[in-house]
């Protein structure tokens, strides 16, 4: 539920000069009139009394298509601060797109970043954090005491669990609309029950992002999602660990050699795939190759438009595994339903790729056969897809 705007944000200012009063702009890419703030509360004491400036080094974002902003912003603010602490990748972009996915994370280190939060009746929490801003600040005009900044944090905590409260309320109302799993299911109680998922795991990144992954903040998350946190039950889980990880390991044998072509192939790596999943993943290929020999290596890193294309065809790869990978494996639970709510949720992702894909074309100049071609191959697997999901319709 959280609107994410750093990457479409241009430039802007936030002023805390009044106490108690946050005021601003904020121009983004793609939207004729910029965001105005009208915000209660205070920044943290490192922007406290200040007016802050700031503007992108690179070429931002189009702000996308989505659910609108109101030009007039009011509510309340979250954090403000220049000093969020922040995990980066510590390699170089152009490796850290070459990254196996398979093995260890890239390695990270921790810098301070431009962080601005609030909230309103009308959407939410709203998202402002960004790590290539020059920042300009005027000298403060005030400074919090000790106790004007242990109230600025019990408002924002206040306000923070409002917001949580709220996607607890919506969770609740999709969880009402499910069915009972004794019952059979159709394709739309399996795109209610996603629903709730998809709802669940937005809270957790929410929370993961607000509380980090030390074991205060993993204990925060527990509460907040309701799960409890039971120390002598972790413990006893981590004893369990390596049984499990052994298990989880082990070679599962290959899946029916008569389905081999049509439910399954075996990718360049040695994986299991199904043939829709590893079509993806060639085009996905494709595409990289024909940016990268159309602008250069660094010459597609400068574009972010190229850059969030090469992102939104990953989301969509993980969407058409989570619905294909258990075909491929011949798994049971893999129900026709099951497999046409998941596909549909593939379908709209792919949406999302075509529309990156248009936006790339355009900012980047591909020629037109290439970017033709390239589109070709997308509508043929959209229209693949639909295919699969009437097949499986009728099983």
């Amino acid at each position: 539920m959280a609107f994410q705007i750093g990457d479409a944000v241009q430039h802007g200012f936030v002023d805390n000069r009044q106490k108690g009063r946050v005021f601003g702009k904020i121009w983004l890419r793609g939207r004729a009139r910029p965001l105005v703030l009208e915000l209660a509360g205070n920044a943290r004491p490192d922007l406290a009394g200040r007016r802050v400036h700031f503007r992108r080094k690179t070429t931002p974002l189009i702000l996308p298509a989505g659910p609108s902003l109101a030009d007039r912003q009011c509510g309340r603010v979250g954090d403000l601060t220049a000093l969020r602490p922040t995990e980066v990748p510590d390699v170089p972009l152009e490796t850290l797109l070459d990254w196996p996915e398979e093995g260890d994370p890239p390695p990270t280190r921790t810098i301070p970043t431009f962080y601005l939060e609030w909230f309103t009746p009308e959407r939410g929490r709203i998202v402002l954090q960004g790590m290539d801003f020059s920042l300009r600040r005027s000298r403060p005009v005030w400074q919090p005491t000790p106790e004007e900044e242990a109230e600025r944090v019990r408002q924002v905590e206040s306000a923070w669990q409002q917001y949580l409260a709220e996607w607890d309320s919506f969770i609740e109302r999709l969880d009402r609309t499910g069915k009972d799993p004794e019952e059979p299911w159709d394709e739309y109680d399996y795109e209610r029950f996603l629903q709730v998922c998809e709802a669940r795991g937005e809270k957790y990144n929410e929370l993961m992002e607000k509380y980090g992954d030390s074991p205060e903040g993993r204990a925060r998350i527990a509460e907040a999602m309701g799960w409890g946190f039971d120390d002598a039950l972790l413990e006893e889980e981590e004893e369990d660990e390596d049984g499990e990880l052994a298990e989880f390991l082990e070679e599962p044998p290959d899946p029916d050699p008569a389905r081999e072509g049509h439910d399954w192939v075996r990718s360049p790596s040695g994986e299991i795939w199904h043939p829709l999943e590893q079509r993806w993943w060639e085009l996905l290929q494709r595409a990289e190759q024909t940016f990268q020999q159309r602008l250069g290596k660094s010459g597609f890193l400068d574009h972010p438009e190229a850059v969030a294309l090469l992102g939104q065809f990953r989301a969509t790869a993980g969407r058409l595994g989570a619905a294909l990978r258990g075909v491929a494996w011949g798994e049971p639970e893999m129900e026709g339903p099951l497999v046409v709510a998941c596909l549909k949720r593939a379908l709209h992702s792919l949406h999302e790729t075509q529309r990156c894909f248009r936006a790339a074309w355009e900012a980047t100049g591909l020629p037109a056969g290439q970017a033709q071609r390239l589109q070709h191959e997308l509508f043929l697997i959209r229209e693949k897809i639909l295919q699969l999901m009437q097949e499986y319709r009728r099983r």
